[in-house]
């Protein structure tokens, strides 16, 4: 059976996991998975499947790092525990759809400043951080680029930058890609910025990410950014996510809408989802309602010469494509809204534990085809690199994971492969009340 019990008194202050493990061991019998969701300081919704025997051995209060934490449970009615589940700041959102577009067009106010503010002698604050870096490291044969959230034009003030350095003919990815050649490197330029404390702050070395990267403060504009050097595979992404953003008006206000919803609920995060991925699960669903193409028919349009980054085909991402076609869906951004919680919050669908989603083609693909490299023309720069490179250089693309988003351009990478067993339980239940809340609420919808 399911249970939803209101925590209060935990202690503040501390790491969420932290509290949810100690959570954990405070329950004196079994649990089958639960979610919990905080909603302020010292309170948090949890969500539990238990046995049916286990109902009366709940206690109206635990000891939780010895503090004295009250437990309520909560009615199991779907709207009552929707009221309890979902962050305050949602429910003020989800009040209208007047009130959901009023929240998009603060946000997209404010992304309109951060892409337009002026900072030391007209430059913005990220050229700010650019002209640092390159003058710091003092190489003027390395190439700095930003990419990223705030080149999308969906950065928000807080919003961190993303730098790649290319140190000599690295945008490709025709040297130094190893893991052990990117920390050398990495750690090369580390220390150059180390010897800058008053402009670069807070300095880290993280070698063991996906790819190397140094993140740092900048003490002048106060940014937080993250510098990389494997190659520019993402630089063309946040080109192309610039083409999906001119197709259709409504696609940057259904992708905002997202965001906000994901941060609200503390959805984006170590373990679990990131803002990249997040945006690729909504495009997905808009491919669905045919509000924009899949990335192959993009490539398909392309006429102008071939480029690849690290492997992958990219010419069509800076280049110049005419006739996109126009979308005949006359939906309004809140349905469209709404058809992303409808979709990921269908409590029978099956396919996330069987199927890829693919933004490529803009459908599924069964696990078993890429078990096989059994898949179709579309991704054969994906069949060709797993058959040709050396098992050490090997990327294959993480399937025993709770849900498989592929990247469009680097089919190896499965934007979700880090998302654990009990943020998608929670991701899905709350894509459920999401969608009953704004169905209850919809009116005419946002024109």
């Amino acid at each position: 059976m399911q249970i939803v019990l209101l925590l209060q008194g935990l202690p503040e202050g501390k790491v969420r996991k932290k509290i949810t493990d100690s959570f954990k061991k405070s329950i004196q019998f079994y649990v089958v998975y639960i979610i919990m969701g905080f909603k302020g300081p010292g309170t948090a919704v949890a969500v539990l499947e238990i046995k049916n025997e286990d109902r009366q051995k709940i206690k109206n209060s635990i000891q939780i790092d010895s503090k004295n934490v009250t437990v309520t449970v909560l009615p199991a009615n779907l709207n009552d525990i929707y009221m309890f589940g979902i962050s305050d700041e949602t429910r003020k959102m989800f009040e209208s759809p007047e009130s959901v577009n009023h929240f998009v067009q603060l946000a997209i106010k404010e992304m309109k400043e951060v892409e337009t503010e002026n900072f030391f002698n007209n430059q913005n604050r990220l050229q700010d951080v650019k002209y640092d870096v390159q003058r710091t490291i003092d190489r003027p044969e390395y190439q700095v680029y930003s990419f990223g959230s705030r080149d999308q034009g969906l950065g928000l003030k807080n919003s961190d930058c993303d730098i790649f350095i290319d140190t000599g003919d690295m945008y490709n990815g025709n040297k130094l890609q190893s893991k052990e050649e990117q920390e050398i490197l990495i750690k090369k330029l580390f220390n150059i910025l180390k010897e800058h404390p008053v402009t670069f702050d807070e300095l880290i070395f993280i070698p063991n990410a996906r790819v190397p990267i140094i993140r740092f403060k900048h003490e002048t504009t106060g940014l937080r950014c993250d510098i990389s050097c494997r190659n520019g595979i993402s630089i063309e992404n946040t080109f192309l996510i610039r083409k999906y953003l001119d197709m259709d008006w409504r696609v940057k206000w259904v992708i905002i809408a997202v965001k906000l919803w994901a941060k609200q609920n503390d959805l984006i995060g170590f373990n679990k989802f990131t803002s990249y991925a997040l945006l690729w699960m909504t495009l997905y669903v808009l491919m669905q309602a045919d509000i924009v193409i899949p990335v192959a028919h993009l490539q398909q349009l392309y006429k102008g010469p071939k480029k690849k980054v690290a492997g992958w085909e990219c010419g069509f991402c800076q280049g110049k494509i005419n006739d996109i076609p126009k979308s005949k869906n006359t939906d309004s951004p809140y349905k469209l809204f709404q058809n992303f919680f409808y979709f990921y919050g269908q409590p029978n669908r099956t396919s996330f534990k069987d199927a890829v989603l693919c933004p490529l083609i803009g459908g599924e693909i069964r696990k078993e085809s890429f078990e096989k490299l059994s898949l179709p023309p579309a991704f054969r720069s994906y069949v060709e690199i797993m058959k040709t490179q050396n098992e050490e250089e090997k990327e294959y693309f993480k399937l025993d994971c709770v849900l498989c988003i592929q990247d469009p351009l680097e089919l190896s990478h499965n934007l979700t492969k880090f998302v654990d067993g009990a943020i998608m339980k929670r991701f899905k239940l709350l894509c459920t009340f999401s969608a009953d809340h704004l169905d209850a609420n919809s009116g005419a919808g946002v024109q």
